[in-house]
């Protein structure tokens, strides 16, 4: 193998498949709790990058946040969150996303050259949402580890959750490649590990800019890792 990489971590949402106006469509199929759902984005945009250590404790702060905004009990507030993503978040997408075409070939391809790879996703219930999207139970098994950082008690980009994937997947952090859609999350998530980073767009890309279609990194890819 030509290339460097032993590994690949790639994020879920925007990743995988393309999520365009998966918010429009999420306070769509449950416009009663649109006030939820808003206080939840920007809770998460609060403790992005924040580390607590534990999932308990990552609740825990979750948890008080939130009670400000919703006026919910406390715990109520994630017992909430868990039902959103994984009955109404997981409905949106059987109903409108599907993975990007080829995947399961791409994937399949990498296997075979020995590229050992993971999903790091920040929100919960990550094969569940990954079946979701139209994955079948062999391509989901192609994936070493699946993650959602909440698991480690942190959301991205904060370091440990890259770096626990990354020994998971049996690699150092150098010969890792991370493909998410986000810079300030997936990105700054790799570059504070000495992790490559690509990123994607399904907008055009711009001119000069940094990142790419999903259809120019398997082109990419194709010819890196001479698949």
């Amino acid at each position: 193998m030509a290339s460097s990489v032993k590994a690949i971590i790639f994020d879920f949402d925007g990743t995988l498949y393309d999520f365009t106006l998966i918010p429009i469509r999420l306070v769509l199929r449950e416009p009663y709790h649109m006030f939820r759902i808003r206080a939840d984005r920007v809770i998460r945009k609060q403790l992005r990058g924040m580390d607590f250590g534990t999932t308990k404790e990552f609740e825990a702060e979750y948890n008080k946040r939130m009670s400000k905004l919703t006026h919910l009990a406390g715990e109520e507030n994630f017992k909430w969150y868990q039902t959103y993503v994984e009955k109404t978040m997981t409905k949106v997408l059987e109903k409108s996303y599907k993975i990007r075409d080829g995947l399961k070939d791409f994937i399949m391809k990498l296997k075979k050259k020995g590229i050992s790879m993971g999903v790091l996703s920040d929100y919960s219930f990550v094969e569940k949402r990954m079946l979701a999207v139209g994955m079948d139970q062999e391509l989901v098994s192609l994936f070493t580890k699946i993650y959602s950082a909440q698991e480690f008690g942190c959301l991205k980009p904060a370091k440990r959750a890259f770096l626990e994937i990354a020994s998971a997947l049996s690699v150092a952090p150098e010969e890792c490649l991370v493909i998410g859609d986000r810079d300030d999350t997936d990105g700054e998530g790799a570059r504070n590990c000495g992790m490559k980073f690509i990123q994607i767009t399904d907008k055009k890309p711009k001119k000069g800019g940094q990142a790419v279609s999903w259809e120019q990194f398997t082109q990419w890819a194709e010819k890196e890792f001479e698949l």
